[in-house]
Parts: C-alpha cells; structure tokens; sequence
C-alpha cells in the first residue's frame, strides 16, 4: 500500500449541466472488478432511462488494475477523463461512474470531455477520502498512576489511544505514525523513549506492530494488512 494513496471512506454524488445535458457523477469504495461491475449494474438499473453509463475504476495496493469505458460515447471523451480525474486524485480501490441524461444538443469531443471530467471531479469532492500512512502500535500495561503521564505523552505528540481497558492495571493499544518524514521519525522516537520512562521499561520497540493510519473528522482507522478497524477518538 502506498503511503500517499487516498481511499474512500464515504462516497459522494455530484452533478454537472452541459446545454442541458445533465451528467451525474457517483464514487464508491470498490475492491475487486465484481464490485465495481456490480456497481456499473446498479447504476443502470436506478438511471434505466439515461443515455449513457460511462464509467472508470483503480483498484490495488499498486494501482494495478485500471479500467475506462465509454459506454456509447465517442472513443476517449468519457471513460478515459474520468479515469484520469481518479488518477489525479490519488485515489485506488475507487470506482466512479457518470451517468449523462441527453439534453438534445450535441456537445462535440471537447465538450464532452469537460463535461464528464466535471462531473467525476464534483463526485470526488463530495466525498470523504482518507490517505492511510505508515504507523505502529503498542499494547501497554501499566499502573494507574503513570496513566496520566502516559496521556500527557500522548496528547503532546499527536499520537492515540484506540484501545482501552481498565482492570488491575491500565492496558492500552498505543498508535502513533511513523515512516520517512524526519519530523515523524523524531516524534515516533520520543514516543517509545517517553513510554520507557514512564512504564520503566527497555526494549519496546520490539513490541511494535507495523500498520497504516488515517483519520477522518473524530475517527482513525487502523488498517492491518487486508482488515481495517475504526475507532472513535
């Protein structure tokens, strides 16, 4: 997985009017070409009485699978510009279709291009998309009385605490980014030497898991290897 690919999390709809030819753009969070080929077949069944269905998908860690169809439409002035408008955005595991109502005036190739490029692009700003970076967590446990030693180390390093439990010690999974980025590296590395400190333990960064993180308004995802799991924060 890239650590600069962006991911739905929430699919949107937006629309674009083009002498009065309405095209309707949709993105959803597909992994497979099923996925996205179901989606082309629902599309169609709720707009059966539009003219044309053109649609364009990523999919993959690498961005390996990328598809475009015209669907009717003079060859490169739909598919390919959606497919582009995904490209642009960074986005994989994406597909997005848009779905032109004939207004009865003939557009040209440059004017549909605009048209179905404006259309994908209203889509993608319509939804919530979410770039998982390189991260790491850890499971602790420690006495109440480090507890809030441990949130204060947590708070000034913009790390979190996805996990929690309460017992006759504390036990939290920690999670905090970590990558290439010197800044992120430093941060990462005061982390693990304030935790071993704090809990008086060496050696923690044996502990570490390996995972990607991303956030979205009061949520972060962890996404470990194919799973993912949210977390309200």
């Amino acid at each position: 997985m890239s650590p600069h690919l962006y991911y739905v999390d929430a699919g949107g709809t937006g629309e674009y009017t083009e002498k009065k030819s309405r095209f309707i753009g949709e993105l959803r969070k597909v992994t497979d070409p099923e996925q996205a080929a179901l989606f082309l077949k629902e599309t169609r069944r709720l707009y059966s009485d539009a003219r044309h269905h053109c649609s364009a998908w990523i999919i993959g860690q690498n961005r390996e699978v990328k598809h475009s169809n015209d669907d009717g439409e003079p060859s490169g002035t739909a598919g390919r510009p959606i497919l582009s408008v995904l490209e642009g955005a960074k986005l994989t595991d994406a597909a997005l279709i848009v779905t032109r109502y004939f207004g009865g005036v003939l557009l040209g190739t440059g004017g549909l291009v605009r048209a179905y490029t404006e259309a994908a692009k209203a889509a993608v700003a319509a939804s919530t998309l979410i770039c998982p970076l390189p991260a790491q967590t850890i499971d602790l446990s420690f006495e109440y009385a480090q507890w809030p030693l441990v949130q204060s180390l947590i708070a000034k390093e913009n790390a979190f605490i996805p996990e929690i439990s309460y017992g006759e010690q504390v036990e939290a999974r920690i999670a905090f980014y970590d990558g290439e980025d010197p800044a992120v590296i430093a941060a990462a590395g005061r982390i693990i030497s304030g935790l071993e400190a704090i809990t008086k333990r060496s050696g923690l960064a044996a502990s570490l898991h390996s995972v990607r993180l991303a956030e979205t308004d009061h949520t972060i995802i962890l996404y470990d290897g194919d799973t993912s799991q949210r977390y309200e924060v």
